[in-house]
């Protein structure tokens, strides 16, 4: 897989274009909620950073399929927002 370009496309859009899938972006790729979860500590902001820096990070490599919300009825086409705000639009 190395040295050669790969393109990751979802819905048609490019997301991802790279010589090493591994090395460039195994954070946004890699691991789960819990990877990044740190449950103990009394510092919850220091806790939850990492976790939220995954997070956003996957929102702007267009990975994000967490937090969305309907802002109507749920019917075969529907509208929703994600969790920064962008309107969606689409088949259900």
């Amino acid at each position: 897989m190395s040295g050669a370009p790969l393109t990751v496309t979802l819905g048609g859009v490019t997301v991802i274009k790279t010589t090493d899938l591994k090395t460039e972006n195994s954070y946004v790729l890699g691991g789960s909620v819990a990877d990044y979860l740190d449950v103990f500590g009394k510092d919850i902001l220091g806790r939850m950073q990492p976790h939220t820096d995954w997070l956003n990070a996957r929102y702007e490599s267009g990975l994000d399929p967490y937090s969305k919300a309907s802002s109507g009825p749920i019917l075969a086409e529907c509208q929703a927002m994600d969790r920064k705000g962008r309107l969606l639009h689409g088949v259900n």
